[in-house]
């Protein structure tokens, strides 16, 4: 078994589905999301309010190229189990000129998240 092969079994071991809504088509492929832990955090578009640093809910996506995963952009919104998260940052990692993974950051789309928005 290729190392590319390995890492769908992982993925599809340890991932969830995703769902893309793009372009008039529903897309579902695999992915790990997690939150971003204290020492490994990356800050998008920092933002401060009188009380201090205000927290922007960011995970980590790594997701298959396969079944229209590699279209994710930034501005897309994804749904993971009836959860929403719009993807900050996005890039495709290949191998030679195989797409391997998509790498994201991602930020939640409801209405809680976005409440503090200045």
């Amino acid at each position: 078994m290729d190392v590319y092969s390995k890492f769908l079994m992982l993925l599809k071991r340890y991932g969830r589905e995703v769902t893309l809504q793009k372009e008039g088509q529903t897309r579902r492929f695999a992915a790990y999301i997690a939150p971003f832990g204290y020492q490994n955090r990356q800050y998008l578009e920092d933002k401060y309010s009188v009380i201090g640093y205000r927290d922007q809910n960011t995970f980590l996506y790594i997701g298959s190229p396969e079944n229209g995963g590699d279209c994710l952009a930034v501005d897309d919104v994804i749904d993971c189990g009836g959860e929403g998260f719009v993807v900050s940052v996005c890039e495709m990692r290949r191998v030679g000129e195989q797409p391997f993974y998509v790498w994201a950051v991602l930020r939640r789309a409801n209405e809680e998240a976005n409440q503090w928005q200045m």
